[in-house]
């Protein structure tokens, strides 16, 4: 039983829980308050995790980015040398991802079903604990390939504590994976494993997530109560590290059954680096997306293991914020924390194993440093790996220029009702002039898409499929409509969206993005600054392992909303109503039409009531086809 305090939390929380994304600051890098090395070494404790959340398909890296310019090969090199390194120091490693590992390149999303041909390349790499994401789970075919031909790899390590499937044969629903996993680490560390994701709406249909509330009613809870001995507890969490109600709770009922034991948090979903704190023992990090960031946690002073103390990190300080819910008991046993992200680039692994490699005798401050060669660094494991993923680029033509886009559109680094934001592209420009039904191109439409169908930018240049898919990798959404929909309503329509809370507000910066330049500065040893990540969270602002330049930020807006009156005006309308085509695709279905029945006073709509909208004889009509189909009709050649 909870405290009463924590009870009449939860009871208030129901009311006011915040849809929004929490982003942590981002400022200017103070270079002086930090190592005065380029880049920020890494240090090793008694217990360390290597964490990828959000990797989103981009296993082959971003090879037009010299900052996250790895690939899972280059990745997989440093694994191998990473846990080399900690056998020698007698310490422990533990490898962890939670979710969402396609939606978002060609490479993961042009196999059939998608995600079927990274999930193997994914399965090189000798992961310790996983945990799905909600884009494991929105595509019935996708999320039955994924408990089918993907969890049994990991032998019980893939964990689904509110995540059931539906069996045919048995006729009832079943765990999608494991919902915890016990087991003791090489330096006897009893570790306690569990793994949720944020329930949410559009989930496949032979796929339940269950809520927090649930879970704790199930048996399989109240056996991890009678667990003896345990001396850490992994969270894996495809949910928010900060301002998350469902992280709150899970902290909470651990803290309750294990009052002493520390809790590492692993977090994901919002795609974005942060680090909170939740008790003194108890510690959340969340490493970004899109194989941009690898996340590194260090735990020291820990009871059970045999490993020796390293004196690494720093203790949470009793005036330090807390995350977690209120009337909770605080262990306070000395636990240290570190944590470090690391940018994803070939050149910053290299470093870092190099700064690793230290000769026991010398002691942790001080390294033995060497350059590598590439043949030193790259494992024979790593660059069979890079070799595949090579192999499967070429057999999906991703390597084919498809055109040339004529300028750059940006995602977050400017205003979206800048004409350089590709939120401003689509909605001015690729939706109203290819989102059209021929049988209806007389009929004034509202086309509505939500902002989260556009996952990144456009570079000026040459673009591939594998372009196509980084901006839009949703094949699977479609066109469709709603006829006769009252001007009026559909006016009220595109503001009810927009404060519908289904994603994060706009949120406008008082920065003039062109007054910022994108040179590189240069400082300390001389190498170059770019831009990038530059992260304030509950350890300050010397987190990312590379000092950068801070980019503005702008977040996007709910949705995407074009209205499309042909050779008017919204100034030159008539003022009685008039009716209109309401638009959007499949996704949106379920969000839109509750919010349209509350605006028609006279008409009740049902999700099957939407007809298909925008149709092409070669099929070309999904989210994903709209950038080339604008770019064949613009004729954007070289």
């Amino acid at each position: 039983m909870l405290p009463f305090i924590l009870q009449g939390f939860f009871t208030f929380q129901l009311f006011i829980q915040c849809t929004s994304l929490y982003v942590p600051q981002q400022q200017i890098l103070d270079v002086s308050d930090c190592s005065n090395s380029s880049i920020r070494p890494l240090e090793l404790g008694q217990l360390n995790i290597l964490h990828t959340t959000d990797i989103h398909g981009w296993l082959a890296g971003h090879r037009n980015d010299p900052r996250y310019d790895a690939d899972f090969g280059d990745f997989l090199s440093f694994v191998k040398h990473v846990r080399e390194i900690a056998e020698q120091q007698g310490v422990d490693l533990l490898l962890v991802d939670t979710g969402d590992l396609h939606d978002g390149t060609g490479l993961s999303d042009l196999s059939n079903p998608p995600g079927s041909l990274t999930n193997k390349l994914f399965s090189s790499v000798p992961y310790d604990l996983l945990v799905a994401g909600n884009h494991e789970l929105y595509v019935p075919k996708v999320a039955l390939d994924t408990y089918l031909n993907f969890v049994p790899l990991w032998q019980g390590r893939y964990l689904a504590s509110n995540v059931q499937v539906w069996n045919e044969t048995l006729s009832t629903y079943v765990p999608f994976g494991e919902r915890f996993y016990f087991f003791q680490t090489k330096h006897s560390l009893n570790v306690l494993a569990l793994g949720f994701v944020q329930p949410f709406s559009g989930v496949a249909e032979n796929i339940r997530v269950q809520s927090m509330f649930d879970v704790f009613q199930e048996s399989w809870w109240h056996e991890i109560e009678n667990i003896k001995n345990v001396d850490v507890i992994i969270l894996l969490l495809h949910i928010p590290v900060r301002q998350s109600l469902d992280t709150k709770l899970l902290h909470a009922h651990l803290r309750q059954i294990f009052p002493h034991v520390p809790i590492q948090i692993l977090g994901g979903h919002s795609h974005v680096r942060d680090f909170t704190i939740y008790d003194s023992s108890s510690t959340a990090l969340q490493s970004g997306r899109y194989c941009e960031t690898l996340g590194w946690m260090t735990l020291d002073g820990l009871n059970g293991t045999t490993a020796a103390k390293r004196f690494a990190g720093r203790p949470i300080s009793l005036d330090a914020p807390r995350e977690s819910l209120p009337g909770l008991p605080d262990p306070n046993n000395g636990v240290t924390f570190f944590r470090k992200y690391i940018d994803w680039s070939r050149q910053g692994f290299e470093w870092h194993i190099n700064a690793l490699r230290v000769d026991s005798d010398v002691g942790f401050h001080s390294f033995m440093y060497k350059e590598y060669t590439d043949n030193q660094f790259d494992t024979p494991e790593g660059s069979a790996l890079k070799k595949q993923i090579n192999s499967y680029r070429a057999s999906l033509n991703l390597t084919q220029i498809l055109g040339y886009a004529p300028k750059s559109f940006a995602a977050t680094s400017v205003p979206p009702n800048s004409s350089r934001s590709i939120y401003y592209f689509y909605q001015n420009h690729v939706l109203p002039e290819i989102v059209v039904n021929p049988e209806r191109s007389s009929v004034p439409r509202l086309i509505a898409i939500n902002s989260g169908a556009i996952r990144g930018g456009l570079q000026q240049g040459p673009f591939t499929n594998d372009e196509l898919f980084q901006v839009s990798p949703f094949r699977q959404n479609t066109f469709v409509y709603i006829k006769d929909i009252p001007s009026s309503v559909v006016k009220n329509l595109v503001f009810a969206l927009e404060d519908s809370g289904y994603l994060s507000e706009s949120e406008m910066m008082n920065v003039k993005p062109d007054s910022f330049s994108f040179a590189s500065l240069k400082v300390h040893n001389s190498l170059p600054i770019r831009p990038g990540y530059t992260t304030d969270d509950a350890f300050g602002v010397c987190g990312d392992d590379t000092p950068h330049m801070s980019l503005p930020f702008y977040k996007a807006p709910n949705y995407l909303c074009s209205e499309v009156y042909l050779n008017k005006t919204a100034d030159a309308l008539p003022e009685s109503d008039f009716p209109m085509d309401v638009v959007t695709v499949n996704f949106v279905v379920p969000r839109i039409t509750p919010i349209l029945n509350h605006l028609l006073s006279d008409k009740v709509i049902d999700n099957n009531d939407w007809q298909p909208y925008f149709y092409r004889d070669d099929g070309r009509h999904t989210l994903t086809d709209l950038l080339l189909l604008y770019a064949e009709k613009h004729r954007w050649t070289h």
